[in-house]
């Protein structure tokens, strides 16, 4: 974890992307080093980014040692190809806090997918077994742009049966979405938006404002937690006022300050 030095008390919403690719990806398009990823992060003003490759682990030791010197806190992750849907798989993505970095392979292979030849596989597992898997790791599931080419809600019927294992409340982290609309269609679910990006100049198309002490997987899963008061897919966040200290003026008080450490919070 890079050093926070965002100024501020407290919970602060922080700008995250949790879908990303890099050259780790088969159909990345760009061939760029692991440092060009993190100036367009930086550049965003992303402060939280996980990494899902395609069915590996990726590029994410060479994005985190090309941010060594930077606040950006970068995640491991995976976006991982099911057996569900039909020419177009149905994808989950999961992402791990960073001491969990070299389990994404185990995941991967307990649910029969070869990281070290990712392209062209899909994993034959049942979905409940995918995200129990991800979840035996620390993992957070996440059913991954639901509403486009290879999300769950786009790609099966509303009457198919299977609808209701993949959207399970009790396994699925969040719900990722790309139109605004889609939130109608689900409850019980928190919503994120994510770019996932596979070139330079997708990266800050999408993102999600969820409020934490300090970008971390700790913050996103209290966030996830807690989305009604965390998590925010407005481009604009409002400030409130809030006290930052007091001076009394009269009877014994006469002259005394106090600073209440307080700070605007959104």
């Amino acid at each position: 974890m890079h050093e926070f030095t965002r100024g501020g008390h407290g919970a602060e919403y922080v700008k995250t992307d949790l879908h990303v690719h890099t050259p780790g990806s088969h159909d990345y398009r760009d061939n760029v080093p692991p440092e060009d990823l993190v100036e367009a992060f930086e550049a965003e003003g992303l402060e939280l980014v996980a990494l899902t490759d395609h069915d590996c682990p990726g590029w994410y030791e060479e994005v985190v040692d090309a941010a060594e010197d930077t606040d950006l806190e970068i995640l491991p992750g995976v976006e991982i190809t099911t057996h569900y849907g039909s020419e177009r798989r149905i994808h989950v993505t999961a992402v791990f806090p960073p001491n969990r970095a070299d389990d994404v392979n185990h995941v991967l292979s307990q649910i029969d997918i070869n990281p070290a030849d990712a392209e062209g596989q899909h994993s034959d597992e049942d979905i409940e077994d995918i995200y129990r898997t991800v979840r035996e790791y620390d993992g957070l599931p996440i059913l991954a742009h639901i509403d486009e080419r290879a999300g769950a809600h786009h790609e099966i019927e509303r009457s198919n049966p299977i609808k209701d294992d993949l959207f399970d409340e009790d396994l699925v982290a969040a719900l990722e979405i790309v139109n605004d609309e889609t939130r109608g269609e689900f409850d019980g679910f928190p919503f994120i938006r994510s770019s996932d990006a596979h070139g330079l100049d997708d990266i800050g198309e999408r993102y999600t404002f969820m409020k934490m002490t300090e970008p971390s997987f700790e913050g996103l899963r209290t966030a996830l937690a807690d989305p009604e008061s965390r998590i925010s897919l407005e481009n604009t966040l409002h400030e409130h006022p809030s006290i930052d200290g007091v001076f009394c003026d009269g009877e014994f008080l006469q002259n005394r300050g106090a600073c209440l450490d307080a700070s605007k919070s959104g």
